[in-house]
């Protein structure tokens, strides 16, 4: 008897695995194929983006960095870098940003960054735009002739929320240069999709 209702058990216990698996399973609709994509790419939160007109793509600089470009200006050359898997949370991103960045005088510009937070394509999206003298810059053609803070600096910024982590755009370069491309990245930041 006992032993009856062990493989009743069993049985019962296969029998609800196999209805659980099979309720897990997404049907396409009859004569549709089946898409797995869409459901991976939004696990993995890989995203697209689409570069504005005029935006030269460069190698990455780094093994940080998936997409770079060169943003031509007559007031010098703007840099847009796209990174991911850094570490670190929106806000703790967004405030080394900023500490990056000073008044004329050496004083602190948190009080003049703009920070606001926005929804793209379902995406939680923070934006940055801060400004003053720069210390931040890593490649040789934004870090200055004398390798200290470069006055005049402008910086907008997006992190983009994923599934695996945030996204970062970064562009920087003189004021007048980020002034020029503003409009486009914004553009490319509302361009943000799920692959």
């Amino acid at each position: 008897m006992k032993r009856n209702r062990r493989v009743f058990g069993l049985v019962g216990c296969a029998a609800l695995l196999f209805v659980a698996v099979k309720c897990s399973k997404t049907e396409a609709p009859e004569g549709e194929p089946m898409s797995f994509s869409t459901a991976h790419t939004q696990q993995s939160g890989e995203l697209t983006f689409t570069p504005p007109e005029g935006w030269m793509e460069e190698t990455p600089s780094s093994g940080m960095r998936r997409l770079q470009y060169r943003l031509p200006a007559a007031s010098g050359d703007a840099e847009l870098a796209v990174f991911a898997d850094i570490g670190g949370t929106a806000e703790q991103n967004v405030s080394r940003w900023i500490s990056q960045f000073t008044t004329e005088d050496g004083g602190s510009v948190a009080d003049e960054a703009k920070v606001t937070q926005e929804e793209i394509n379902g995406l939680n999206v923070t934006m940055l735009d801060v400004e003053g003298s720069y210390s931040g810059a890593m490649s040789a053609p934004m870090a200055g002739q004398g390798g200290g803070a470069t006055s005049d600096y402008r910086m907008l910024a997006a992190v983009i929320e994923t599934s695996t982590g945030p996204w970062f755009i970064k562009l920087t370069g003189q004021r007048d240069s980020v002034a020029e491309w503003e409009d486009s990245f914004h553009e490319y930041v509302r361009s943000t999709k799920l692959k």
